[in-house]
């Protein structure tokens, strides 16, 4: 017997398998950091899932992301730097555009490549942190600059 296929049904289905494309934010974890060229190479430790023509679900780990540009906050010639170590954690956010082209040269440029939200167009912000274990200083009343447990300028 032929199956009846909804109209809605189909549409749904092609947009889940089309947004399983689309990357926008993970977190990360440092693998290896070049600081002369403040890019590392990133592991996302949050497996991906997916439903099998079986309908089970399966999870696959994601490749480490290689040579992921290292976001140091700054502005006016000056810029806030802070050693970055293999295992520390991070944000990885996923360009809307091509971003190969841009960080070879900078300018404003053709990126040469309409692909969209891609894992190649990842840039690293080193500092996110899951709750176990948070900081053991983080105090909510004053600015606070330190080495966690360490010395601290408040």
């Amino acid at each position: 017997m032929p199956q009846t296929l909804v109209l809605e049904d189909v549409v749904t289905s092609a947009m889940e398998v089309a947004l399983q494309t689309i990357w926008t934010s993970a977190p990360g974890q440092i693998e290896s950091y070049d600081a002369v060229k403040q890019k590392a190479n990133v592991l996302l430790p949050i497996k991906v899932g997916s439903i099998g023509e079986d309908g089970e679900r399966h999870l696959t780990q994601v490749a480490v992301l290689n040579n992921v540009p290292v976001v140091h906050p700054g502005g006016g010639g000056y810029r806030w730097v802070t050693p970055v170590a293999r295992g520390d954690t991070c944000m990885v956010v996923m360009s809307k555009v091509s971003m190969d082209k841009w960080k070879a040269k900078g300018g404003v440029i053709d990126p040469g490549s309409d692909h969209h939200h891609d894992i190649s167009d990842a840039v690293a912000f080193v500092g996110l942190r899951d709750f176990a274990p948070p900081l053991t200083n983080a105090p909510s009343n004053r600015a606070s600059i330190g080495y966690d447990p360490g010395a601290t300028i408040e």
